[in-house]
Order: C-alpha cells, then structure tokens, then sequence
C-alpha cells in the first residue's frame, strides 16, 4: 500500500513553530476528514500547597479528570490503585466562574445530573458537565454537536450523557473532596488564585451512601464499573466513525518539522503515546515509528512536545487516534 501524509499548517505560537506530519504506511481502516493539530505554549511548573492525606475508609470510588483535550475520564474502586476509563474530555476548562456566598476550597459546591460545580479557591470554582445533546435526540441518545467552542471557559466539558454513571446514580455529593494530582500521583491542594491549566488533573473522593445512610463500599460497583469500561472501548469504533476521526492500523510515522532561527531554539523532540515516553530526539529527522500491533484495539493519546536545551517544554501538540488492528 502507499504511504498516505497528512501535512498540518505551520501555527505561530509565541515565536515557536511546530509544524507536524502524519504518515501512516500501514492500513487506514476508515477515511476521515482533514485533522487539525492545535498547539498549545506550556512550561513546567509545580503546583503549591499542601500535600493531603489519602484515607479510603469512607470512600465508594475516586474519580479522576484530566484537563486537557481528550483528557481521561477514570474511576477507581480501589482507593486509586487501578483505574478504569469511562470517558474522555471534549474541552478543557482554562478560567474559573464566581461562585457567591462561600469561602471554601476544595469541595464539591452544586452536584446533579447536569454537572458538577467545585470550588478551587474562596468564591471561585470550575464545572465538570456533561456532553452537549443535538436538538430532537432523545434524552441520553444525542451527539456531541461538532466544531463547538465552548462557551464557558469554566466548564470542563466530556462526552459523557447526562443522567447515567458519574451524572447519575454515582453522582458525586456536595461536599465530596476535591483535590489536585501531582506528577507522582501525589494529592495536593488548590492554593491562593488557582486557575485550571492544560494537563491539570482533579481528583474526586466519592462516598456513596445506602438507604441507611451507610458508605457503599467500592466492592459493591466494581462490577458495574468494569463493564462500564469495557462499553465504553467497545464503542470507539462507532464513535470514530460518528466523528469523521481516524481509524488506523500498521506503522504510524510521527514527524515533527521544525523550522530554524527560532528566538529560543527547539532542541529535544519527545513523542509519548498515551503519556507514555516512547522516543525523544534531539537531531533532524524528529520522527518516530510506531507500530500499533504493539498496542490494544481502541483510542490513544498521541502527543509531540517540543524543548529548548533547558528541557523547558516550548510547544506541544495531541490527537487522538483509533486503532483497529484486526487479526493476525
């Protein structure tokens, strides 16, 4: 089969360019349409606050949420020891929203099957909610609607339906402990001023009580929560077709052109797949091949990040991808 390339346009980003290239040499299950590779400036830097104690004691499932785009969405019955994927992020939160009447941080502040509203600092807070739903679909049965901003910079908005799991019967109350992840896992506070950034990762501690008002120990949704996972991968197929995304298998080659003379040279090149280093490159050609057999069948995070000699991430770029590699 020929090589097929998909060349994205050179974005500006602060001075720093990352023009990227897709070529897939292997089999391209689904044509799909044009993919466009947003870019985002980031630089590392450590959260404050205070690190806060882990007691599952009384706790149902810890629910987690990536910011970012295509973040995961992942629920844990364990106290965080493994997680299960459920959903993902169509747009990630960047500001905060006034919230009156409290000066509490760290909490879930409303909660319903329209969304979660959470406080990250005195008066302000960020919502979780669910997938927009096409005009005329039934409840629960609508589409994301495609090539929509969102309109409020505060929401983090998933592709999850309204009234079922985490907007559901495993809603999270008022009240439910809300926290930052660290790099290492690590649970920290929201400090003074916190404003929701690219990569940030919010940790729910979830207590679900009987009609005796007894905590629903994580055993008792175990099973629900595996089969929720194992529905959600079953549907990627249907879902890349839904959204005109791709649908691959073989070797994919991730190349990063890089133009010269930048004011802050890019000098290193990493490309992870599902947040996982799997080659940095520090001289042209910035690619690398990977082969998809090596991978299960269902979504994956590609990700090219670029670095100046200081290892200072410059510019980054995501997409996702589905893979269907079939037999043999």
């Amino acid at each position: 089969m020929n090589p097929q390339k998909r060349v994205y346009p050179q974005i500006n980003t602060n001075g720093h360019r990352l023009k990227c290239g897709i070529q897939i040499r292997g089999k391209l299950v689904f044509p799909s349409l044009f993919l466009f590779l947003p870019l985002c400036l980031c630089a590392f830097s450590v959260a404050g606050g205070s690190i806060i104690p882990s007691d599952t004691s009384t706790e149902t499932y810890r629910l987690k949420v990536e910011n970012a785009l295509y973040g995961r969405i992942e629920i844990s019955t364990d106290g965080g020891k493994m997680y299960r994927t459920i959903g993902r992020v169509t747009e990630p939160a960047t500001e905060t929203q006034t919230e009156k009447g409290t000066n509490e941080r760290g909490t879930v502040w409303k909660s319903g099957k329209d969304g979660l509203t959470f406080l990250v600092s005195p008066g302000k807070a960020v919502k979780l909610v669910p997938q927009r739903e096409s005009k005329g679909s039934k409840k629960g049965k609508g589409k994301r609607l495609p090539g929509l901003s969102s309109v409020e910079p505060s929401a983090i908005r998933t592709n999850l339906s309204s009234g079922t799991g985490i907007f559901g019967e495993w809603v999270p109350s008022t009240g439910t402990p809300v926290t930052l992840l660290g790099t290492r896992g690590q649970t920290e506070a929201f400090y003074d001023l916190y404003k929701p950034r690219t990569g940030d990762v919010f940790s729910f501690r979830v207590s679900l009580a009987n009609e005796k008002g007894e905590v629903t120990s994580g055993e008792k949704i175990a099973e629900k929560v595996t089969k929720l996972e194992e529905t959600y991968n079953a549907g990627a197929i249907v879902r890349a077709k839904s959204n005109k995304r791709r649908i691959i298998s073989g070797v994919l080659t991730l190349r990063a052109t890089l133009p010269a003379n930048e004011p802050d040279p890019i000098q290193f090149v990493t490309f992870l797949v599902d947040g996982n280093e799997v080659s940095t490159s520090n001289a042209a050609p910035f690619a690398h091949e990977w082969n998809t057999k090596a991978t299960s069948d269902g979504e994956h995070i590609v990700e090219v990040k670029a670095f100046n000699k200081d290892y200072r991430l410059l510019t980054q770029t995501r997409i996702l991808l589905v893979v269907q590699n079939g037999k043999g």
